[in-house]
């Protein structure tokens, strides 16, 4: 009865080489696209609308940047993750100097005390209408 079901085994198992042996070419693709000029670099505008809500802290505002994700703590504010990178091992510098946030142990987060729309975008800063 064994040998049965071993022949069984190595049959299906055949079968299912032949399938991937007789895959077929499929037409070249060719995808085109702008050149980045500086691929790291994000622009945002602080005071444009963001949805679905506005934001009402720095958390708030980078939940909806692409690459970034919020761990919350307490009612509003929270704690900005990049990449698994969290707490500690996620500088925020605001104004060119590292923001570690109202208590040192870390017990509220620097976006709770960063307010997007306090801070003048580069056109502002130009005197850009």
């Amino acid at each position: 009865m064994k040998p049965n079901h071993l022949c069984l085994g190595l049959i299906a198992a055949l079968t299912h080489l032949v399938a991937f042996a007789e895959t077929t070419e499929t037409e070249e693709t060719i995808v085109t696209a702008p050149l980045m000029g500086a691929p790291l670099t994000l622009n945002i505008d602080a005071k444009a609308p963001r949805q679905p809500m506005p934001a009402n802290d720095g958390a708030a505002f980078l939940r909806t940047t692409v690459g970034f994700n919020v761990i919350r703590k307490g009612g509003t504010s929270g704690d900005p993750v990049f990449r698994g990178q969290a707490a500690s091992r996620l500088n925020l510098v605001v104004d060119g100097m590292s923001f570690a946030g109202g208590c040192g142990s870390r017990m509220d987060p620097p976006t709770a005390y960063i307010f997007p729309e306090s801070f003048a975008t580069q056109s502002d800063a130009l005197g850009s209408p």
